[in-house]
């Protein structure tokens, strides 16, 4: 007769447990007198026996009040044998029975798989990544300005944005350190910059989309979706270098804790709008062209038509 492994999963615990048993008779229930003791007040005192016969093993109910559900049958049942992998409910617990030889899932790797992340997490990649976009947030900076800007305001800005790109990769290189044992920093750099560098087509789509519709839900609506993708994704990523949580999981949790941020961000920007401003601050930033656009039409044509404007009828 051979050893068997019976997995305990209980309804209210995360954990699993595992008896290693080698005997031929394994009484199951909540009572002190079993080789396996459940404590859920669902399970009679003497629930189920497990017993090896004729070179196979069985389940055989103890004429309890719940029974024994088998879940393949989607039934309870008296007496069945049983075959490794077999999930069996006693009460709310759930119990599976597995012999020695049962196959194991496939090992994970603590390696990266990702392409895409090994290929950030390389140095001279990251740090050009953040060096762009620093560029680009101080390209940025310049547009959005009506004055001309000091390169004082310009370097500000960049150290601004690296600063808080820093302490996010820190803190995630730290997770990781206390995980994997691996802090990976200039990994956890590269995915920050890169995902801060998708933030700004994400803010100028949508004022320009706002600025077109001149409505102010559009230009709120598709920032919060446009930064709400990006950050589950860098959320996401940052999780899976700092961590060895599923993938499922992953995108789970980073689309709940974007969820709760973006809801307190429209939240609060809505309850500081006012009916009525004499000296409203516009929402949408008019930047110049990154290119040469050519005119639809002439200027006369343009003044021709404004001239509705200024007419007033008695």
């Amino acid at each position: 007769m051979e050893k068997i492994v019976i997995e305990i999963q209980h309804p209210h615990r995360a954990p699993r447990e595992y008896d290693v048993l080698d005997q031929d008779e394994i009484k199951i229930g909540r009572g002190y007198h079993n080789d396996i003791i459940i404590p859920d007040p669902y399970v009679s005192d003497c629930h189920a026996i497990i017993r090896y016969e004729n070179g196979q093993w069985i389940v055989v109910d103890q004429e309890t009040k719940n029974g024994v559900y088998i879940e393949k049958l989607n039934k309870t049942v008296d007496k069945i044998v049983l075959i490794s992998g077999d999930y069996i409910l006693m009460g709310k617990t759930r119990i599976r029975f597995l012999l020695p030889d049962h196959p194991v899932p496939a090992t994970k790797s603590i390696v990266l798989s990702n392409k895409f992340i090994k290929f950030i997490s390389r140095p001279s990649v990251a740090w050009s990544i953040v060096a762009g976009t620093l560029l680009c947030y101080g390209m940025n900076f310049f547009l959005e300005n009506s004055e001309v800007s000091s390169p004082e305001g310009l370097i500000t800005e960049s150290i601004i944005i690296f600063i808080f790109m820093l302490i996010w990769s820190g803190l995630w290189a730290f997770v990781g350190r206390l995980i994997k044992h691996q802090m990976q920093f200039c990994a956890q750099m590269g995915i920050t910059a890169f995902c801060y560098f998708l933030f700004l087509p994400a803010q100028g789509l949508s004022s320009q989309l706002g600025f077109v519709f001149s409505q102010f839900w559009v230009e709120g609506f598709l920032l919060s979706l446009t930064y709400g993708i990006t950050f589950i994704f860098m959320l996401s990523e940052n999780l899976s270098v700092a961590t060895n949580v599923p993938h499922l999981y992953r995108w789970v949790a980073s689309s709940v804790i974007t969820f709760v941020v973006v809801s307190v961000g429209v939240s609060a920007m809505l309850a500081e709008r006012h009916h009525f401003d004499p000296l409203p601050s516009y929402y949408a930033t008019l930047k110049a062209p990154y290119f040469g656009i050519p005119h639809s039409k002439e200027i006369k044509h343009f003044i021709q038509d404004s001239q509705d404007i200024f007419f007033f009828s008695d």
